[in-house]
């Protein structure tokens, strides 16, 4: 909101109090009205509002948006930054606004700015280009901001001239009320922070420095009309500072004075935060499946499957999360986060005598209290052992109490681990040096090392144990880009026995299709007790409920189960009658999800501890379902020789698998993929039907555990506890109630983004920071930030300390104090100014609007729409316009409608040889300088019959044309490939057709895939390639492009009668070996950055521009409880030539060249005129060089016999 205060401070009074956003407060020069920015329906639109205060009035209306810069000084007028129909990186121009009635707003001049501030005169314009992030401290380079002066404005040509630019920042500059110099705020003292300077205008130098803070930049300095008074931001303060020398001493320093300001009580909002949960984000059902444990709003809770009312376990302002259900369901497992500590806790019922979900207290244990960070928390199979993951990725168990803690994993990364059934044996995969994840097996007690089971240079994901201890099975990415299903039988015996058995079911199969008729031979009689190999009735056959202590027959062979169609088809997976043999009671199952990311879910507890609280112990146990006397040993047998040999592959065409587990009997391995079209979760079947997958449900689910008990999945799906039986998904639907303190769980909120840098940034120095104070410094701003773009400021004031590139923190659409910022409209659909594809002559004086160009490839260069340069439009829908008036008046509507234009034609100059007032304007269907032919009287009939009179010539007839406009988005892409067009053609021209150029806009897939054919489609017949990535964002293709430019050349094909080549078949990729130069500049980042630098280390070619940014971090992202987003830069990058770090130190090119302002009205581009200049010297010095000839063996054969004939001659 606005508000309004006294430099002298005090009580400070609320202006507006809309929903929406508002900032940028300006006063008008006669002090009454107060102009700013509101976020309004998605975009930034100024409003005025009285000093007294009132109703804001809505001053723009352009769907693009305007933003509010300052008054003209007559009052009338307000200036404005705003992005319009420009093809270059910025769209961003600055304009003049009327805002005493609605006129048309002017362009002051055509080139790129960010902040500007008009002279009291309003004649010359202060503007800055480039700049970084506000908050970012002690940043040097080409992207900091500068300072130009424009003058000669609304006129066809501006002035520029440009004050200050270092490699530190310039920025804010305000004028001083006799307009012969401005402040402005400047980082090149020696206390490298932004403080106040004076400039003179005349003697284009600075003045001398205002202030002097040697810690924290001032922000955003105002200063009043008078110029007596500045008053700017620094840390969370305003700060006042007199320049009059009447009210003190002119020979003392200024010194600036922190304003004290109040607000009213009333205005203090309410803290408690209550909310209705309904979403769960980690989950685990108790061993029978009904209580579950599940994490929501940073809480735990517990619930049954039947009230379905959760009761809260924790209730505190930190993060809890991943609860583990304990195997004697007795306890519950979870970690919290705390001022940036983690550990393991504890929570057990206050009254054990009844269910957790009856309790309303409970008791909490701390299991570890090391505060290192804690994830993917476990029971170990067997129930005696917790596991989980600490630091940076190293793998722990310990003792349910935390003693007797044991390191199974030492990593850097988050390994994705599971447990062997057994216990005895761990398999995780993890990314070495290379970032390359494969699949490793080791044993828990240690006595040989890790086993790499992948071994493959892509990246392979989730290990998981089949409850048998027969197979692993995980997931990888080998052949091109689709992540197939592999595994492999840990022992030959297990491998050949599943072999055999499948062979004996084809031959089955085989009998039953080719010899329909026949009888079964009498040895195979349906009734016989004993079957050589279960196999579960046919679909269409009902299926009887059988106890588990009473294990049915299993069924004859002769009559398998049906196929599945081809089509996706939910499928009923059903548990053979008699079940397989178990595993032991003592190794439950942990399958987790996929992907890694995710937390995993809680283990299946021990089968012999109580599922039931001590109240319930004297209930009868069931009988199990096979005698112990049957169970085979399963203990986990691995045979390692060629282990990695045996691996297979599941291969389902055109389907990406993922977030594998298996089924209790160890026959049914589910995964989530798309097959045909139908989303969701399917099966295989081990080890017959492996190819032909089965739909489980068209739902997909995360931390899912497949038990016996009525062959049921427990998992979350869509954030609801849900089970799936017999193909019967069923749903626990919660209302979790929630109340907490809003600016406690903000502040753990700005503790976690806190400990997540802390612990993942790529420079553990965290830029030689002290850490722990800057925690103290901003915890509190952030704690009491009033909505989440409050909250989100503080953050990257805290971010900003680190001096890296790639950083930021965004809350979610709500606050977290649950006030919701506005950022669109509610519903219905949303007006916007349309754009007519084409661009008005800005000084025409009209009547009507004179067509200046009609934009190439935009929504007026198609066919049946007739508009041209020089056309004037006299009417837009019925509506005359003018110069000045206001296109929003009717250009603004809906998207998809039709325009009517009226207008009339350019005259057309008269043809040579014809008398006065001949040659009309050129009309549709008629010959271009001739008057319609009389068809009736033929040639005999004279011309001058149809001539008008000299006197007066024919005015042009006006026409009407009816077009589907576009938008500006549009329109700003069709410029920018207007632009790239003319790049292409600038090239060839000054090389005389020798060179090509190729643009590269992004490092990402879609355009190495262009940039591979544009290298042959621009380079065809060329000598050389200009390679340009000046405003390249950044991606991940930079080696796919190096690849390309820099193949190993290590021979030369020639075939019969053609010249020297290789075969483009024996590539990784199309190659250009011919000379490149490549073209960088301020806005290159990222991976256009790292081109660049090894375009340099390789000696490829030369670089020409602007150096890069120097930002380049690998980076990620995170969430930040459930309040936002954190980008999370984790991988640094160092140029291998003298190991500086490309982070701050940018790709320097051979030759700099900056553009003016003024090349982008003009067309000029003199960076490319530059870099032509110096490929076309180094090609013709390429010219002189003695190139290579190729002899055939039979040429140096008949050369060697002439040279001995020769010799035998002497």
């Amino acid at each position: 909101d606005i508000w309004i205060a006294r430099t002298r401070g005090g009580r400070a009074r609320r202006l507006t109090g809309h929903a929406g956003y508002e900032n940028g407060p300006v006063f008008s020069p006669d002090g009454k009205e107060i102009g700013f920015t509101r976020l309004e329906k998605g975009k930034e639109q100024v409003f005025v509002v009285p000093v007294r205060g009132g109703i804001p009035r809505q001053v723009t209306f352009h769907s693009e948006g305007s933003r509010i810069l300052g008054f003209y000084p007559e009052g009338k007028s307000i200036l404005i930054s705003a992005v319009r129909d420009f093809g270059t990186r910025s769209a961003s121009r600055f304009y003049r606004v009327r805002i005493d009635e609605r006129k048309a707003e002017k362009l002051l001049f055509d080139a790129e700015g960010v902040r500007a501030a008009l002279s009291p005169d309003g004649k010359k314009l202060l503007f800055t280009r480039e700049g970084y992030d506000l908050y970012r401290k002690g940043y040097r380079g080409t992207k900091a901001s500068q300072i130009w002066l424009a003058e000669n404005l609304e006129t066809p040509e501006p002035k520029f001239t440009k004050l200050i630019s270092r490699e530190t920042g310039a920025r804010d500059p305000i004028w001083k009320a006799d307009g012969g110099g401005f402040y402005y705020a400047g980082s090149h003292g020696k206390e490298g922070q932004f403080n106040l300077w004076e400039f003179d205008l005349a003697a284009k130098k600075d003045a001398g420095q205002v202030t002097e803070f040697s810690e924290d930049s001032i922000i955003a300095p105002a200063i009043s009309a008078d110029g007596s008074t500045i008053v700017f931001r620094r840390e969370f303060e305003f700060y006042r500072l007199n320049l009059d020398p009447k009210e003190g001493d002119e020979n003392a320093a200024v010194e600036p004075t922190r304003m004290n300001l109040t607000a009213a009580d009333d205005l203090i909002p309410d803290h408690t935060v209550r909310r209705t949960l309904s979403k769960a984000t980690n989950l685990s059902f108790s061993k029978d499946g009904l209580e579950m444990a599940f994490a929501a709003g940073g809480d735990i809770w517990v619930m049954d499957t039947i009230l379905k009312e959760p009761k809260q376990v924790t209730n505190t302002p930190f993060e809890e999360r991943e609860p583990v259900f304990a195997p004697d369901a007795k306890s519950i497992y979870f970690i919290r986060e705390e001022t940036g500590n983690m550990d393991i806790f504890k929570a057990e019922r206050a009254d054990p005598k009844r269910y957790f979900w009856q309790n309303d207290e409970f008791k909490e244990t701390a299991i570890t209290k090391d505060r290192k960070p804690k994830a993917d928390l476990n029971f170990v199979p067997g129930g005696k052992r917790i596991a989980f993951v600490s630091g940076g990725g190293s793998l722990f168990s310990a003792d349910p109490d935390g003693k007797n803690a044991k390191l199974h994993v030492k990593s850097w990364n988050q390994p994705d681990y599971q447990f062997s059934p057994d216990g005895k044996w761990i398999a995780y995969a993890v990314s070495d040096n290379d970032f390359n994840r494969d699949i490793w097996i080791a044993p828990v007690e240690g006595g040989r090392k890790p086993y790499n089971l992948s071994r493959h240079p892509d990246n392979d994901y989730s290990p998981r144990w089949s409850p048998d201890g027969k197979i692993l099975a995980f997931t990888g990415r080998r052949y091109e880009k689709e992540t197939d299903i592999y595994y492999v039988y840990l022992t030959r015996e297990a491998e050949q026995r599943d072999s055999r058995k499948k062979k004996i079911n084809d031959a089955i199969e085989k009998m039953k299709k080719e010899r329909k008729a026949a009888t079964p031979p009498p040895a195979k009689k349906p009734d016989e007790p004993k079957k050589p190999d279960p196999e579960p009735k046919k679909p269409d056959e009902p299926k009887k409920e059988t106890p588990p202590a009473q294990p049915k027959p299993e069924p004859k062979p002769a009559a398998p189960k049906a196929e599945p169609k081809p089509e996706p088809k939910l499928a009923q997976p059903k548990a053979d009658p008699k079940p397989a043999a178990p595993a032991k009671s003592d190794a439950p199952q942990n399958p987790k999800a996929e992907p890694p990311a995710k937390p995993k879910a809680a283990p299946k507890p021990a089968a012999k501890a109580p599922a039931t609280p001590p109240v319930q112990a004297a209930a009868k146990k069931p009988a199990p379902a096979t005698p112990p006397a049957n169970k085979p040993d399963t203990g986990v047998k691995i045979e390692f020789d060629d282990l990695y040999e045996r691996i297979r592959r599941i291969s389902i065409k055109n389907s990406t698998e993922g977030g594998l587990f298996w089924s209790h009997d160890s026959k049914r391995l589910a995964f989530t993929g798309e097959l045909k079209g139908v989303k969701g979760t399917y099966f295989v079947t081990f080890p017959d039907k492996l190819t032909t997958p089965a739909l489980l449900n068209a739902k997909t689910g995360g931390l899912p555990r497949w038990d016996a008990k009525n062959d049921t999945i427990y998992w979350l799906v869509s954030g609801v506890p849900s089970t799936l039986s017999k193909g019967k998904l069923v749903s626990y639907p919660f209302k979790a109630y929630q109340e907490y303190d809003r600016r406690e769980y903000q502040k753990a909120a700005f503790h976690q983004i806190w400990r997540t840098m802390r612990d993942n940034w790529y420079d553990e120095n965290l830029n030689n920071t002290n850490w722990n104070a800057l925690r103290r410094k901003y915890e509190n701003a952030a704690a009491n930030a009033a909505d989440s773009k409050a909250f989100d400021r503080v953050a990257a004031m805290l971010l900003g300390e680190l001096n890296g590139s790639h950083l930021g923190f965004r809350s979610g659409s709500s606050s977290t104090s649950g006030v919701r910022i506005m950022s669109s409209s509610s519903g219905g659909w949303t007006e916007s100014t349309a754009h007519l594809g084409v661009w008005f002559d800005p000084h025409f004086k009209g009547p009507g609007l004179k067509i200046l160009e009609v934009i190439e490839n935009g929504h007026a260069d198609k066919p049946g729409i007739d508009l041209k340069a020089g056309d004037v439009i006299l009417k837009i829908d019925g509506r005359d316009v003018t110069p000045d008036t206001d296109l929003t008046l009717v250009l603004n509507g809906r998207s998809d409608r039709d325009i009517r234009l009226e207008l009339k034609s350019r005259p057309e100059p008269k043809p040579k040889g014809k008398g006065k007032g001949k040659g009309k304007g050129k009309e549709k269907g008629k010959a271009e300088g001739k008057a319609e032919p009389d068809k009736e009287k033929g040639d005999k009939e004279p011309a001058k019959a149809e001539e008008p009179k000299p006197a007066e010539p024919e005015p042009p007839k006006t026409r009407v044309v009816t077009m589907r406009p576009g938008s500006y988005t549009a329109a700003r892409s069709a410029l920018f490939k207007n632009r790239l067009a003319n790049n292409r053609k600038l090239v060839e021209k000054l090389s005389n057709d020798r060179i090509g150029y190729v643009y590269v806009p992004k490092m990402q897939w879609n355009e190495f895939i262009k940039f591979e054919e544009e290298i042959f489609a621009r380079g065809a017949g060329k000598e050389g390639l200009v390679i340009d990535v000046r405003d390249n964002g950044g991606g991940f293709t930079a080696d796919h492009l190096l690849t390309v430019l820099t193949p190993a050349q290590h021979a030369v094909t020639v075939p019969r009668g053609g010249g020297p080549g290789y075969p483009q078949d024996r590539l990784v990729y199309a190659t250009w070996t011919k000379p490149i130069l490549v073209l960088c500049n301020q806005n290159s980042f990222s991976n256009a950055e790292i081109f660049s630098h090894a375009i340099k280390e390789l000696g490829r070619g030369k670089l020409v521009g602007v150096p890069t940014a120097g930002g380049v971090i690998s980076t990620g992202a995170t969430s930040i409880m459930d309040v936002g987003t954190l980008r999370l830069p984790f991988r640094g990058w160092y140029r291998k030539s003298d190991g500086a770090d490309m982070e701050l130190n940018g790709a320097v090119p051979d030759v700099i060249v900056w553009p003016e302002p003024s090349d982008q009205a003009t067309g000029r581009d003199r960076q490319i005129e530059k870099a032509v200049e110096i490929f076309m010297k180094d090609l013709e010095a390429e010219g002189d060089e003695k190139k290579t000839e190729f002899t055939p063996a039979s040429e140096e054969r008949k050369s060697d016999e002439k040279e001995k004939a020769t010799a035998a001659a002497k």
